[in-house]
C-alpha cells in the first residue's frame, strides 16, 4: 500500500477558500491555504486532480507503488499572472490550477 501526500502551496490566489483533491475522479479531501492531505492508496495508476468552485487542474496520472507519492497543488495565478484571472475563470479553467508529483519515497 502506499501513501499519497497533496501539499498545497501558500499563495494569495484563493487563500480563503478550500481546494477539492480528487483521486480517480471521487474527493478524498480538502485543502486550506498551506495545508496538507495524507491518503493511503492501493498500488497502481491513479489519476489526481484539484478543483475549486468550477475551475481546477488537469489531472496527473501517478504510479503508486508502496512508499509516498508527493503531490503538490498551488494556483496558476502567480506575479504578473494574476492579471489574467479572468481569462483564467471563463476560457482556460482547466489551467486554473497547478499540480504536479513532487517526488516519490520507496517505502
Amino acid at each position: 500500500m502506499a501513501v499519497l501526500i497533496v501539499r498545497r502551496d501558500k499563495g494569495y490566489a484563493d487563500k480563503l477558500r478550500k481546494y477539492r483533491i480528487l483521486l480517480d475522479g471521487l474527493e478524498i479531501g480538502r485543502l486550506a491555504d498551506g495545508g496538507e492531505l495524507r491518503q493511503d492508496i492501493q498500488d497502481g495508476p491513479h489519476l489526481v486532480q484539484a478543483k475549486v468552485d468550477w475551475c481546477g487542474s488537469q489531472p496527473i496520472e501517478i504510479d503508486a507503488r508502496g512508499g509516498e507519492q508527493i503531490v503538490v497543488v498551488r494556483s496558476a495565478l502567480r506575479g504578473w499572472r494574476t492579471i489574467l484571472a479572468i481569462y483564467y475563470v471563463l476560457f482556460y479553467r482547466r489551467g486554473y490550477l497547478k499540480i504536479e508529483l513532487q517526488q516519490q519515497n520507496p517505502g
